[in-house]
This record gives C-alpha cells, structure tokens and sequence, in this order.
C-alpha cells in the first residue's frame, strides 16, 4: 500500500509523460494571422497563446532529422528573454510548471523553415503596412 504512490509516480514517468504529450500534441493547432502568430490548445481546457509579430524580436529554429522542427518565439515581453544565458531545456516541457517559463512555440511541426519564412515575411507586410500609414 506504501509502495502505490511511487509505482504509479515510476508508471508516469517511464510511459505516460509520452502518452500525455503526444495527447497534448493531437489537440494543438497553430495559426498565422496578418498580426499574431497563434497557438491554440485544447487538451483540458481551451487556451489560445497569441504572439504578436510586431513585438517579435527572434524567431529561433530547430530542425529535426526527420523533417520536423520546432520555432520559438522571443518577445521583448518574454520572461525567458532574462533567463536564457543559463540555458533551457525544452524536452522537459511535459513537466508541468515549465510551459510558464519555456517561451511559446510551434513545436514539431513539418516545413518549419518554410513556416519560419512565412512568419518573417508576414511581420515584414505589418512593419510596412504601418510605416506608411503614419
């Protein structure tokens, strides 16, 4: 009976964190609007992450063998911004308090070099968009 706990706890550890993201991952939808750069998921409760390209300083790629890759988004706004000279791991982000300070991303997602490119361009139209309106 004392044991439970730490069974189940080791269980989670070794086969359901895996479960878990890849339920999380199913139920995750990205989006690109003329001014935001949208993270939609819907996995225990709706939650919308909206990044807005305007206060987009860095857009960091990483590729995966596979063709996949994941950007992140950095913002004057980001807490991470402060934190990232001591480094971070995003494969730890299953673990629950991480998705506060890890930044938003569009994680695993296919082409993202082609997505990356699409961002840029995007936020390059609302920079013109609003130079010339001025």
């Amino acid at each position: 009976l004392f044991m439970g706990p730490f069974v189940l706890l080791g269980l989670y550890w070794l086969f359901g964190r895996f479960w878990i993201d890849a339920k999380v991952r199913s139920q995750t939808y990205y989006g690109i609007t003329e001014q935001r750069a949208l993270i939609i998921s819907s996995m225990f409760t709706k939650q919308v992450r909206s990044i807005y390209l305007n206060e987009l300083l860095e857009v960091q790629f990483t590729y995966r063998s596979d063709g996949t890759g994941t950007l992140e988004f950095f913002t004057q706004l980001s807490g991470i911004n402060k934190f990232r000279k001591l480094g971070y791991n995003r494969s730890q982000s299953w673990w629950p308090l991480n998705s506060v300070f890890l930044p938003p991303a569009f994680e695993m997602i296919p082409n993202p070099r082609d997505v990356e490119t699409l961002i840029l361009q995007t936020k390059e139209k609302a920079e013109q968009k609003s130079t010339e309106s001025v």
